[in-house]
């Protein structure tokens, strides 16, 4: 059973908690509302074959802090990352997540390899049980892949 009350799917140290998502190259990562539906989020991930050490949701507080939009909780690199990141659309993404995350949402965060086939199969998975706001960053690019 995936783990889903701590900002994550496996075990993690505080420390891995407080990392800073920069910008989520190569991931997935789509807004959950319900507890049920991430669940069965999850579940269904794992069985087509994304290994729990690919998955990772945030949540509440820690999750606001671990994108943290404004860069505030991680120092001048922070500030500064996002300052940069305003001038194109990964500023709006984040602004977005943080209401999510505020509303109760949760955001589901898939490592994918450069392998079309995955990326659609974890948003097809994604969007099957209740995900939205579903978009692969690759290198230099967002693409939306669940609306």
């Amino acid at each position: 059973m995936l783990k889903t009350e701590r900002n994550t799917v496996r075990n993690v140290t505080e420390k891995e908690l407080d990392r800073f998502l920069r910008y989520p190259m190569r991931k997935v990562i789509g807004v959950v509302d319900t507890p049920h539906d991430l669940d069965s989020a999850l579940s269904a991930l794992v069985a087509a074959g994304f290994g729990p050490e690919t998955i990772q949701v945030l949540s509440g507080e820690e999750g606001i802090r671990a994108i943290d939009p404004a860069g505030v909780y991680h120092g001048l690199l922070g500030r500064l990352t996002r300052i940069i990141q305003a001038i194109g659309s990964e500023h709006e993404h984040m602004h977005r997540y943080e209401e999510e995350l505020r509303a109760g949402h949760y955001l589901v965060v898939i490592s994918v390899p450069d392998d079309e086939a995955a990326r659609k199969r974890a948003a097809a998975i994604l969007g099957k049980h209740g995900g939205h706001f579903v978009d692969y960053y690759r290198p230099l690019a967002v693409v939306h892949l669940v609306p």
